[in-house]
């Protein structure tokens, strides 16, 4: 009899994200220090510091923008992942590696940056896909409606930051982040339904 949870979600459940979110925690704002050793910034990019490109999203510049990014890792990753693990730490690997590359060659990105915001679009875009494909098409449909005009009117209108205290008034939002999230959470599901359909054409053959 095997002890495998009955959602076919491999044993140890959501572990990456319990990493990542302690990784973000244990990052900023506490050690300031590290935190400015591995977020984005151009010039030191520019200059070979290429860990930045994907380390970036898991520093924070204040301990209200890690608190709800938190709040968004850790109810939505952990949720997923023990639905689609898989597709989750493809996820986590994926997105900030994306949104990196973006602010490297975006004329218009921000010489610094920080934050998991993108990577929990991500999240978002991955659970409205989830939803959508396991039945409630409806409730997935609203939820990348929901998702899909956020991101619309934060690129067209950028207002500031809702809920999120920067204590700093250079710091800038960047949506960009948030559609590049979204569209890696799309293509670790259309990647995960690919593999599943290869997989059952091919079960007949076993």
């Amino acid at each position: 009899m095997s002890s495998r949870p009955a959602n076919n979600a491999p044993l140890g459940g959501p572990w990456a994200t319990v990493l990542f979110a302690a990784g973000c925690a244990v990052v900023s704002p506490v050690f300031s220090e590290l935190s400015s050793i591995i977020e984005y910034d151009r010039s030191r990019v520019v200059s070979g510091e290429l860990w930045r490109l994907w380390t970036s999203s898991f520093t924070h510049f204040s301990g209200s923008h890690l608190f709800w990014n938190l709040v968004l890792l850790v109810g939505i990753g952990g949720w997923l992942e023990r639905r689609r693990p898989w597709s989750v730490r493809g996820l986590y690997l994926l997105a900030p590696l994306a949104i990196g590359a973006v602010l490297r060659f975006s004329a218009s990105s921000p010489e610094v940056y920080r934050g998991f915001s993108g990577v929990a679009s991500g999240f978002v875009a991955l659970a409205a896909c989830h939803v959508f494909r396991s039945g409630s098409r409806a409730l997935g449909l609203a939820i990348g409606f929901l998702l899909g005009l956020k991101i619309t009117i934060e690129l067209w209108l950028q207002p500031a930051a809702m809920l999120v205290d920067y204590h700093n008034a250079t710091v800038v939002t960047w949506p960009t982040a948030h559609l590049i999230g979204a569209g890696c959470g799309v293509l670790m599901d259309q990647c995960r339904a690919a593999f599943a359909r290869e997989l059952s054409g091919r079960l007949p053959r076993l």
